[in-house]
């Protein structure tokens, strides 16, 4: 696995910070967060000291066990710090991989315009000029 860069290592820092937080506003005790997301006590200890950056299934998990959205935990923005639903589920309920394509939209927006641009054109591709 490659070395995490600083930058790294203070972001997943952050989203221990942020689990801390949430996990005390929740009235959880650490050990029933532990229990309820199914993150390690061992993983988180890594992500606080910024030993390891956690992965994206980890952050959708300790998401819903604290009802936060994703977003929220890696940036902190408070304007998103509720998960958002739509046709009742969470995005914490997708697959990782399309919470990675989320996260990775939410990043960049150019890549999401391009991305619906594709989208569109599969949908309706152009007739063929037999």
């Amino acid at each position: 696995m490659k070395p995490l860069t600083e930058e790294q290592k203070q972001q997943a820092m952050d989203i221990a910070k942020r689990i801390d937080i949430c996990v005390k506003e929740s009235g959880m005790k650490k050990t029933e967060f532990y229990e309820k997301s199914g993150i390690s006590s061992a993983n988180f200890n890594y992500w606080s000291h910024g030993t390891n950056y956690p992965r994206q299934k980890k952050l959708a998990d300790a998401a819903k066990c604290l009802n936060v959205s994703v977003q929220y935990l890696e940036y902190g923005d408070e304007q998103t710090k509720k998960p958002t639903a739509q046709g009742g589920e969470l995005i914490s309920d997708l697959p990782e991989n399309i919470q990675e394509l989320i996260s990775i939209c939410l990043q960049n927006p150019d890549f999401t315009v391009l991305l619906l641009d594709l989208a569109q054109r599969m949908q309706n591709p152009p007739a063929d000029p037999a």
